[in-house]
């Protein structure tokens, strides 16, 4: 019986935008926005990007919102699937369809809250003073990356269920992980299967000369 096999986790964050009228200002902006939305999750500020790029992608879907504003504030782009670690560029849209000069200031966070301290923010317009003549258009930027050591976390939740009786169905290029929390594996190559075995057949008996390459491979670094 296959209590667990490998395969990478698929995330989902999601990050929520608010632009307030500044009649809210006198509020601190963080604490107003987690009660109008309900949302947790603290992010980070970063002035250096990680050294590292994993192959492991997360869904992050952005949602905009307005309040007490005449302005359309969107998101260029809902979902971006995004590599842990790499740095992204994200464009915000903003036009204010009143009569006067208004003035706006946007808050966000992020859901699931555990997700914020992972999240960091390389550029961002949040909490800065923004005011847009009547008509007029802008465009807004954020850069931001996910920082790799959310992979720990992600591992060490697996393997918490791993210890439950749960099956689990893993693709994973962590090998050690991989070797660690398995009973079976299965090594593909090209969308084809190589071979399958326990961990211990696979990483020191391995039988297929493909699949002894890529695990001598593996070991060397």
């Amino acid at each position: 019986m296959i209590k667990k096999k490998i395969l990478t986790p698929i995330l989902l964050a999601s990050v929520f935008f608010i632009m307030l009228g500044l009649s809210f200002a006198a509020v601190p902006l963080y604490d107003l926005f987690c009660r109008v939305t309900g949302f947790g999750g603290t992010t980070q500020i970063s002035k250096e990007v990680p050294k590292i790029v994993l192959d492991q992608k997360v869904s992050v879907r952005f949602d905009t919102n307005v309040n007490k504003l005449p302005w359309n504030f969107r998101v260029k782009k809902n979902v971006m699937d995004v590599k842990i670690g790499q740095v992204n560029r994200i464009e915000f849209e903003v036009e204010n369809y009143g009569n006067e000069t208004t003035y706006g200031v946007a808050a966000f966070n992020v859901s699931p809250s555990s997700f914020g301290k992972y999240y960091s923010k390389l550029g961002c317009f949040c909490f800065e003073k923004q005011a847009l003549k009547a008509g007029q258009k802008a465009t807004y930027i954020m850069t931001f990356y996910l920082d790799p050591e959310m992979v720990n976390e992600v591992l060490d939740a697996i393997r918490v269920l791993s210890t439950k009786g749960i099956t689990l169905i893993i693709v994973s290029h962590e090998m050690a992980f991989v070797r660690e929390v398995s009973d079976r594996v299965i090594m593909m190559d090209d969308g084809n299967i190589v071979e399958i075995g326990t961990p211990d057949e696979i990483f020191t008996a391995a039988k297929t000369q493909r699949c002894r390459e890529f695990i001598s491979n593996i070991l060397q670094h």
